[in-house]
């Protein structure tokens, strides 16, 4: 059936080709593909090549010859049939930049049929190569945006690669509304995927400076954001970040007279600099008087200096209450520690030592105000044994080694020691609070360790 062939009598040219495309159909299985397109392209069969392509699922040569004709719709409709990613790796770039919607749509219905057929990063190369002015008419909407907002917010695209191209998408942009969505959306402080350095550099390069200050507030870098807020000027936007540096007052105080200084220096306005101090609870009117020029009216800021002033004298009294309070606290600890020296106890004649229950007038002791008595010699073994730290027990035994050589300094020595095991009753203080933690002594050591008379009642 060669081109050009007429219709003949009884329509037998149509009747032949008709013929021909049922055997091509009912052989497709035993014919070798490549012999076969060539036999027909040199017939310039060029409507049975692609009748044979459309048999053989061969939608690679399909989009290729609608391509090389510029039938943008018709190799759309062909990729539209195919679920081999490879094809649209291949096909897209030069069909994004002459048909971006028709293409944009085959991509987003593609994974709307299978969410994991497309790889956005795969389809960067082609994206690159779109040009807006290619939209047919009424369409004005940037589609490598559109496509790339349906992956991350449709079909959960984090990747990070993704993620850059988005955002030097939305940098060209002459609105900066949609970037710093983006920015709070996917660089905020959750650990988002998002390169936050990577975006303030592209921010400077396309002069997005409300952008800039953004990176800077998510970042936590409030002192480059208040600067980058008053070079914008945006007096609120560096007061709210002015207010996020929470973690530290004297931080605080300073960016607040960055904007103060700001309002006066740069505005001339004083008014709005003295409500700065109502907005702020870190800076008074002191704080920003150096800011004022040298003549100017007092009555300005007249009310400012009479409240600071009022407030000095209320912290003063504050102040002044305080002092008086300590006084009285000292005289009555003055008073108690006097009484504490002339205050004695009794000692029965039968009353026992605490740990060695042997007579408690037999030797030097201790009295506790709470009654309880111990030999002098009792303590000291059992306080540097069972309850002093290491430091404490080795000082302890030096002034107790001191205090009976008998040598010069004594008296001072005896204070010392005294200070060190008397400090609390080891029967109803804190040592026996603290043994509460302290385990039993393993069973074994003999009776004579478990005998309460024998061995006292802290014995061990």
């Amino acid at each position: 059936v060669a081109a050009g062939g007429g219709d003949g009598a009884g329509g037998g040219y149509g009747h032949l080709l008709d013929e021909f495309k049922h055997f091509l159909q009912d052989n497709i299985g035993n014919l070798d593909k490549e012999t076969t397109y060539q036999l027909i392209m040199n017939h310039g069969r060029m409507d049975v090549m692609l009748y044979y392509a459309e048999l053989n699922s061969d939608y690679d040569r399909l989009i290729s010859h609608h391509v090389q004709r510029r039938e943008w719709t018709k190799a759309l409709d062909v990729l539209a049939k195919t679920s081999d990613p490879e094809l649209f790796y291949r096909h897209s770039p030069i069909m994004m930049q002459h048909a971006p919607l028709g293409t944009t749509n085959a991509w987003i219905n593609a994974s709307k049929a299978n969410p994991t057929l497309l790889d956005p990063r795969k389809l960067i190369p082609a994206l690159v190569r779109y040009d807006s002015s290619n939209n047919p008419p009424g369409h004005k909407a940037n589609q490598a945006i559109r496509y790339l907002q349906h992956c991350i917010k449709n079909l959960g695209c984090t990747d990070s690669v993704v993620l850059k191209y988005l955002a030097s998408l939305y940098a060209k942009q002459p609105d900066e509304q949609s970037l710093i969505g983006f920015l709070e959306e996917h660089g905020g402080s959750g650990g988002g995927a998002l390169d936050l350095d990577y975006c303030m550099r592209l921010c400077t390069a396309e002069g997005k400076r409300e952008a800039r200050v953004r990176i800077f507030t998510l970042t936590g870098r409030c002192e480059q954001a208040v600067d980058a807020a008053l070079e914008l000027g945006d007096v609120e936007l560096a007061k709210a970040n002015a207010d996020a540096a929470q973690d530290s007052e004297e931080l605080r105080k300073r960016l607040w007279l960055k904007i103060a200084k700001h309002a006066i220096a740069e505005e001339g306005d004083v008014r709005q600099a003295i409500a700065f101090i109502e907005e702020s609870d870190v800076v008074k009117i002191e704080d920003i008087l150096p800011f004022f020029p040298d003549f100017t009216l007092i009555d300005d800021f007249k009310d400012s200096i009479c409240k600071s002033l009022e407030d000095y004298h209320r912290h003063i009294e504050d102040l002044t209450r305080g002092m008086e309070e300590a006084t009285k606290s000292s005289e009555l600890i003055r008073r108690d520690m006097a009484e504490l020296r002339g205050r004695f106890g009794f000692v029965r004649a039968g009353q026992r030592c605490g740990f060695c229950r042997g007579p408690a007038m037999a030797t030097s002791l201790y009295l506790f105000p709470c009654n309880h008595t111990f030999h002098a010699t009792c303590l000291f073994q059992w306080t540097t044994k069972h309850y002093l730290s290491e430091g404490d027990a080795q000082r302890a035994k030096q002034l107790h080694a001191q205090v009976e050589g008998g040598g010069g300094g004594g008296e001072r020595q005896q204070l010392e020691l005294d200070d060190i095991i008397a400090q609390e009753c080891p029967v109803c203080g804190q040592p026996a609070i603290d043994l509460i933690a302290e385990p039993l002594p393993a069973y074994g050591g003999g009776e004579k360790d478990w005998d309460i008379q024998q061995g006292g009642m802290l014995g061990r």
